[in-house]
């Protein structure tokens, strides 16, 4: 099984508190959270013993330069037979966290908040590879759901890794937190344990057409019917 794209949510730490943040209750929820570097060895084992491999892997948070294992995740992922291209969304904060690992590093995404402004044009001038410089409008999400919104014209359709869970889409845990909805829930969520490719699978049949889409501000079309602020 190939896996296009997958996320790591591996950190909640940041210095900034952006408005647009996809995982901002989430951050604010669990403060403490880090994915642990136990974790991502357990993933990369059992994908290979699954036969699983990813087209690519992103590295986002909270900011992924700030997780403490940063440095030796993206060195186990280079080494990792299972995994194409290794990602990173950041907010600037540390250039020289991401030019050390250049020669690893694929497309890197940096959101161009004036807060990191210099450090942005820095890593934009200096990184040798693909790199995608990010600005966002804020759209705060709506209190009740969008009819006229599905099917989900999702740009967050990513499975990814929380912990010891892996949702099917990068959002999840952020849109379960502001649900008041249980992480651990398993028609949500999958043990790293389990047979997750398999779920995955399963979970692909009407992925786009759930409630908690009309709510979700990574669907186009509710984005689209939001004002800006």
């Amino acid at each position: 099984m190939r896996v296009a794209d997958f996320d790591f949510l591996t950190t909640a730490r940041c210095d900034l508190d952006c408005p647009t943040c996809g995982q901002r209750a989430l951050r604010r929820a669990r403060p403490g959270y880090d994915l642990a570097i136990d974790q991502v060895v357990e993933l990369l084992t059992r994908a290979d013993a699954l036969g699983v491999s990813f087209a690519a892997v992103c590295l986002g948070g909270g900011e992924p330069t700030l997780w403490p294992h940063f440095d030796v995740a993206v060195e186990l992922l280079a080494a990792a037979g299972c995994v194409g291209e290794i990602r990173v969304l950041t907010n600037g904060r540390d250039p020289d966290a991401i030019l050390r690992h250049a020669d690893d590093l694929g497309r890197v995404m940096v959101t161009d908040y004036p807060a990191h402004r210099e450090r942005v044009d820095r890593l934009v001038a200096e990184y040798p590879g693909r790199l995608a410089r990010w600005a966002f409008d804020h759209r705060p999400p709506p209190a009740e759901p969008l009819a006229g919104t599905l099917p989900a014209a999702c740009r967050c359709g990513k499975p990814c890794l929380y912990g010891r869970r892996i949702f099917d889409r990068a959002p999840s845990p952020d849109r379960l937190v502001r649900l008041g909805l249980d992480l651990g829930d398993p028609n949500q969520s999958v043990d790293l344990a389990d047979d997750w490719p398999a779920w995955l699978q399963r979970r692909e049949a009407g992925k786009y057409t759930r409630p908690i889409c009309e709510i979700c501000i990574s669907n186009k079309r509710v984005w689209d019917r939001l004002s800006r602020h």
